[in-house]
């Protein structure tokens, strides 16, 4: 009886815990998809040296710490 209560609570409770860090990932990740696009045009254009890994961005590094 108080098992189903139990596991949505904690489902709950997970997937509501920091709303700022869900941002914070969310700006991360559309920041990665951009510049892995601008990463692509770079190589197409041939511009740019493929073995050399490109920097992390902004928005996700202060997630690193």
């Amino acid at each position: 009886m108080f098992a189903p209560i139990l596991i949505a609570s904690i489902l709950a409770v997970a997937t509501h815990a920091d709303p700022q860090r869900s941002t914070e990932t969310a700006a991360c990740k559309s920041a990665q998809l951009s510049a892995w696009f601008e990463r692509q045009r770079s190589l197409t254009d041939g511009d740019t040296n493929p073995f050399v890994q490109a920097k992390a961005p902004v928005e996700c590094q202060s997630l690193q710490k």
